[in-house]
């Protein structure tokens, strides 16, 4: 008689998704760990902040892929995504591609290099992106992912 295979279910979820993530093609989207990682000014759980055309497809290849080289580190066990996004209608300015960059700017402000996993980003220079997006908000944004 052939062996039997042994199952384990996971009861903490893989993936969840949000309402708020079927709105709106064109977002930007933040990876956050559920520890902190030391950046030269201080502690942030952001790993990585990306934009998309694709809408929640992206986001979830996006943590699919990323997640491999986080969970590496010592204490990783999780990562969340959270959206972004604006109520200002773009009038054909690819607002969301100037949310990005805006944000991996004051980030960079903020902690002294950009996320661990972005790659692209650490050469920006602030241009017009601050006359659609207000630099304390944007600070405020990357600060909430400070504390647990």
């Amino acid at each position: 008689m052939a062996r039997r295979l042994h199952l384990s279910l996971s009861l903490t979820p893989v993936m969840t998704l949000g309402r708020g993530a079927l709105g709106t093609d064109r977002l930007v989207y933040i990876l956050a760990a559920n520890k902190p990682v030391k950046y030269p000014r201080g502690r942030s759980r952001i790993v990585y902040i990306g934009t998309t055309k694709r809408g929640v497809r992206r986001v979830a290849s996006s943590v699919a892929t990323r997640a491999e080289g986080l969970f590496e580190g010592r204490g990783m066990r999780t990562v969340n995504a959270h959206l972004l996004t604006y109520t200002r209608k773009s009038g054909g300015q690819k607002l969301w591609l100037k949310l990005e960059r805006a944000i991996l700017f004051m980030f960079q402000y903020q902690y002294g290099r950009i996320p661990l996993l972005n790659k692209v980003g650490s050469h920006f220079w602030p241009g017009k992106e601050f006359t659609h997006f207000s630099r304390r908000t944007l600070l405020k944004r990357i600060r909430a992912f400070e504390k647990p």
